[in-house]
């Protein structure tokens, strides 16, 4: 619960819309997302979802590792306070949120952006309510799978 809470505060701070400096020259650069409606090159799609990959898995490596650490110190659980411990948690934070949640989100925004498209703005609001809670559910599921499959390989 706590990987989930830090994430969240997390990702909401550094995704928030900020007042830049300076528009980049680089057009690939002030994308959202890959699927953003615009005269970008396949490239350029693949150049966002690595920034954003790099961004999200150092946001997931920090919140894994803020969250063992947390939960150690409240619990006082001495098996927790362990190097291992400690670097396959910023590890599957680091998967988890740069791989897993990056690409979700990248195809979360490209199938609202069909919708928009298609549908009435209240229907598609409600269909990207739907998209985002499936989402968050699938995010949820991934992260068990993945702890679980990254615990069972770990070897040291």
């Amino acid at each position: 619960m706590l990987v989930a809470c830090f994430n969240d505060v997390a990702l909401v701070y550094f995704l928030a819309p900020s007042a830049e400096k300076e528009t980049p020259t680089d057009p690939a650069l002030s994308m959202a997302h890959v699927f953003q409606v615009g005269q970008f090159t396949i490239a350029q799609r693949a150049a966002c979802w690595l920034r954003k990959w790099q961004l999200y898995s150092v946001i997931g490596a920090t919140t894994g590792l803020l969250s063992i650490v947390v939960t150690a110190l409240l619990s006082r659980e001495a098996s927790l306070f362990n190097m291992a411990g400690w670097a396959r948690a910023t590890l599957i934070g680091c998967l988890h949120l740069g791989i897993s949640a990056n690409t979700r989100y990248q195809l979360v925004n490209g199938v609202e952006v069909l919708i928009y498209r298609a549908l009435p703005v209240s229907a598609a609001r409600a269909l990207s309510v739907f998209l985002r809670f499936g989402n968050n559910c699938l995010g949820s599921f991934s992260w068990i799978v993945l702890s679980n499959a990254v615990r069972n390989a770990w070897v040291i």
